[in-house]
């Protein structure tokens, strides 16, 4: 099974290599490399931005990758955990996700309480998936995030 690579979203690592063929980051350094899953489906990207800064990256491999903001009392942790940017408190513990289907990526709105947009566009309707397209900016309060397919 190869690896993929958290940072740059490589897949052709082989699960014996310390370092990206790619980037060359060092695993360990990043966190743990993310194996490849076998369904066909195509690594994605989700970028996160304050201003033009890029604060931080998420691969996305899974059939359900949640966004939000995580809460210990509650056990909530999100896959991709908006949190430490969230400086209003104003996403949503649950507040969306992002669905896997082959080749291509959806994203839904879970009942939020103000909301998620996809390139500048209104808000989405809640528990209405809508596809994904490379570059798209999705918006979740002041969060700007950008999905990314992985070559």
């Amino acid at each position: 099974m190869k690896k993929i690579c958290p940072k740059c979203g490589f897949s052709e690592n082989n699960p014996e290599w310390e370092y990206c063929q790619q980037c060359d980051a060092e695993f360990g350094s990043i966190s743990q490399p993310i194996p490849v899953p076998a369904t066909g489906t195509i690594p994605a990207k989700i970028v996160v931005y304050v201003g033009a800064r890029v604060v931080s990256e998420y691969t996305v491999i899974k059939e359900y990758t949640t966004i939000g903001r995580s809460d210990s009392v509650k056990n909530i942790t999100p896959d991709i955990d908006l949190t430490p940017y969230d400086i209003d408190r104003s996403i949503s513990r649950p507040h969306a996700r992002i669905l896997s289907k082959g080749s291509k990526y959806f994203i839904e709105d879970i009942k939020s309480a103000n909301g998620t947009t996809i390139n500048n566009g209104p808000p989405l309707s809640p528990a209405v998936p809508v596809e994904l397209r490379n570059n798209d900016e999705i918006r979740i309060t002041d969060v700007t995030m950008k999905f990314i397919l992985s070559p």
